[in-house]
């Protein structure tokens, strides 16, 4: 995805919004790093509670995440987690290896390298970046149990609703069948 896209999708505050001002003053307490440069900037029309980085070094934050999140600590955490994957250049790599996908075992790899690039970002930026900024990095673990809770909340209500549509779907035909 490209910057105007996401833009088009998501909005974008202007830079003396007081949010995307706190956002950018938030940023500056941590380490600045090597490689390519990064920008935060806050989506005002997305809503889910995520974050993510652009190849370019954008990085967007949700107006749900920023809701959601309960300290700056969390907020660093989620920041200095997608600085990593920009630093990193794990958008690239992702992509490289999603285009050489021709069967499972390559697909499988696809996800490993994903979930490596996850637990990298957490453990560079969420903790070492925390670490320096001075920020307790149990912040960050917070919102990330807050936000596996969520999704474990999310999950069981759709399970429920798949559960009654497929009995009611069973009592719909029971009851079509004793009219035969």
């Amino acid at each position: 995805y490209s910057k105007d896209e996401q833009i088009y999708s998501y909005g974008e505050l202007p830079s003396t919004h007081p949010t995307q001002e706190y956002v950018k003053n938030l940023t500056e307490r941590l380490p600045e790093r090597e490689g390519k440069k990064t920008e935060v900037l806050v989506a005002p029309d997305w809503n889910e509670t995520n974050a993510f980085a652009l190849s370019d070094g954008t990085i967007y934050l949700s107006a749900g995440l920023l809701k959601y999140a309960e300290s700056e600590e969390a907020l660093l955490g989620v920041i200095a987690h997608e600085r990593i994957h920009v630093k990193r250049d794990h958008h690239q790599q992702r992509m490289e290896l999603r285009r050489s996908h021709q069967d499972a075992r390559s697909w499988l790899r696809t996800i490993s390298q994903s979930r490596g690039h996850e637990y990298e970002a957490d453990l560079r930026g969420a903790l070492w970046d925390l670490e320096a900024a001075n920020a307790n990095p149990l912040g960050y673990k917070a919102l990330l149990e807050k936000i596996h809770k969520k999704r474990r909340m999310i999950q069981m209500i759709a399970l429920i609703k798949r559960k009654r549509s497929t009995k009611k779907k069973k009592i719909d035909k029971n009851q079509t069948l004793r009219k035969i």
